[in-house]
């Protein structure tokens, strides 16, 4: 897990979470987990839900989950109670590993 202040893609996820779900209120959370693995990095994050259905398929422009379509090698989403746990998986380029 990382910790510290939001940077890069963690400043993408932080923006998304709070923005556009429960975590945004006062008072509210989110969880951002980072985890390298051989030839990849999975990423997740949680938050405290929304009424967004959780539907990456019908992500548009310019929203965080339209951006995971399109860079992403994998990606999905689990809904736990309200709240989304939003996960994505991004290989490295063959040349790195």
């Amino acid at each position: 897990m990382t910790r510290g202040p939001p940077t890069g893609r963690r400043r993408i996820a932080s923006f998304s979470a709070t923005c556009n779900s429960d975590s945004g209120n006062s008072g509210g959370t989110f969880t951002v987990r980072a985890q390298h693995a051989d030839g990849y990095v999975r990423g997740e994050v949680e938050d405290q839900g929304s009424d967004w259905p959780g539907e990456l398929s019908a992500a548009t422009r310019p929203h965080g989950p339209y951006l995971l379509l399109n860079l992403a090698s994998a990606c999905g989403v689990e809904r736990i109670s309200r709240a989304h746990l939003v996960w994505f998986r991004l290989d490295y380029p063959e040349d790195l590993t």
